[in-house]
């Protein structure tokens, strides 16, 4: 996992290929103008999802992880909690599912966060839980990066 604010993006174009494309993507937009929806940046190794919704309560939160794709999870606007944990530390409760790229995972909650300017990577290795309320459920604008694990 990494934690970076946008500012300093450059310092983390060097762990993979396609970072770069996908943090020109995040600086070159206005993001908050930006509708919901997927934006292909570099067909299916670099595309982002700009995503709005509520954030929920930690007992509503499982954590997820992926193994085909690295997440960059960036706050556009508003706030949230983000548990991780490291998935060999932690329990399977939906079986990784290869279509998806996505498992679910159940464990200890340990939690950090997220703010406006900021992001998360998020590799294989990583069990993140995004979208929890930070107090009071709120509604935050954000964009999930997805690029192509090599």
């Amino acid at each position: 996992m990494v934690y970076g604010n946008i500012d300093n993006w450059e310092n983390y174009q060097c762990l993979n290929e396609n970072f770069n494309k996908a943090f020109q993507f995040l600086i070159n937009n206005d993001l908050k103008e930006l509708p919901v929806g997927r934006y292909d940046i570099y067909g299916e190794e670099v595309f982002a999802m700009v995503q709005e919704y509520d954030t929920k309560d930690e007992e509503e939160g499982k954590y997820e992880a992926h193994k085909k794709y690295i997440d960059i999870q960036y706050m556009v606007q508003g706030e949230e909690k983000v548990g991780y944990a490291f998935v060999e530390n932690i329990e399977t409760c939906l079986p990784y599912d290869s279509e998806k790229d996505f498992m679910l995972l159940e464990g200890k909650k340990e939690f950090f966060f997220l703010r406006e300017k900021e992001f998360y990577i998020f590799f294989p290795e990583d069990a993140h839980m995004p979208g929890i309320a930070k107090g009071n459920k709120t509604r935050v604008k954000k964009v999930v990066i997805k690029v192509k694990a090599q």
